[in-house]
């Protein structure tokens, strides 16, 4: 606790010696010539250069050793603060991976609609209608297909198509007869025995989000 004290107390002394120095002159930092610069601390690890031609973040370990004398450069400080960044770019890093991989599942849905031929625990046997969705980005070339607006963006129905379907993790209450429409992620097919004695096999769906994750391997 002392020292990390200690070590907070001198970054701080550093920085307010050295806001005086922010005044514009070339400077040598690290083996390159700044024209017009202008030298502040950070924090632990870096400086920033403001200069003629742009800002650079130069870390202070590589500074010569006057410029490290001067900002009371502190190597295990340093070393602390990088870590921690490191970490933090890690996590965040992590985080816009998952999200990409989710919106990739996401779109890859269909808008499904359809009459509940017979109801088990949790889904619909029924004659479903699909339809695959193409959400528009900006400036995007608009496909064939039906147009609508939602959430402010344009959506597109770039297919359409009807058979008997299994959709499982329905959370509305269902009856036999009862329509139901919703968002279906594919996960692939189920077989039944017919009234007939036939087996028959058709398309399997979930409509859980979060189970369509699970089946692209983003869920434990």
């Amino acid at each position: 606790m002392t020292v990390s004290c200690s070590r907070t107390l001198k970054l701080i002394i550093a920085c307010l010696v050295f806001a005086a120095s922010s005044y514009a002159e070339d400077l040598t930092l690290g083996g390159v010539v700044y024209k017009s610069a202008a030298v502040t601390q950070e924090n632990a690890a870096y400086v920033k250069v403001t200069h003629s031609s742009g800002i650079a973040r130069i870390k202070i370990s590589e500074l010569e050793e006057e410029w490290k004398h001067k900002f009371g450069f502190d190597a295990a400080a340093s070393e602390e603060f990088l870590g921690r960044e490191a970490e933090a770019k890690g996590q965040r890093q992590a985080l816009e991976k998952k999200k990409a991989a989710e919106d990739a599942v996401m779109k890859k849905h269909y808008l499904a609609y359809g009459k509940a031929n017979q109801v088990f625990d949790g889904g619909i046997l029924g004659d479903i209608t699909f339809n695959k969705i193409l959400v528009l980005e900006p400036g995007q070339m608009i496909p064939k297909g039906t147009k609508f607006e939602h959430k402010g963006k344009t959506h597109v129905v770039t297919e359409e198509w009807s058979c008997l379907s299994r959709i499982e993790d329905v959370k509305d209450q269902m009856v036999d007869g009862k329509e139901w429409t919703g968002s279906v992620w594919p996960n692939g097919t189920y077989q039944y025995t017919a009234v007939s004695g036939a087996i028959r096999t058709v398309p399997r769906y979930t409509a859980c989000f979060i189970k369509a994750k699970k089946l692209a391997g983003l869920e434990p």
